[in-house]
């Protein structure tokens, strides 16, 4: 559970209050027209595959009765970030 609790408060850390994961950073100069300037450098303004990731498994915890759930609920930045997430997922199929 210590690894748990670990892991769920650096990836709260990382994410913070920023958007998406990691920053988004942009790989490819032709990406340039997707992103938008923040003081040190060109972010993306849409989630990459890592923030797919991160949901898929928030999503799952957040819906289960496990105690790992309550550890994720305490972080009201990730829970607030699935909200978001799942609102975009949601919306891309009724589309």
């Amino acid at each position: 559970m210590t690894r748990y609790r670990e892991a769920i408060a650096a990836l709260s850390d990382r994410l913070g209050s920023d958007e998406w994961f990691l920053g988004s950073a942009c790989a490819l100069p032709s990406a340039l027209f997707k992103c938008f300037t923040i003081n040190t450098g060109f972010f993306y303004s849409n989630p990459t595959p890592l923030d797919a990731l991160a949901f898929a498994y928030l999503h799952c915890i957040l819906h289960s009765t496990n105690s790992i759930r309550i550890e994720v609920t305490k972080r009201v930045n990730l829970v607030a970030w699935e909200w978001r997430l799942r609102a975009i997922v949601r919306a891309a199929f009724m589309h």
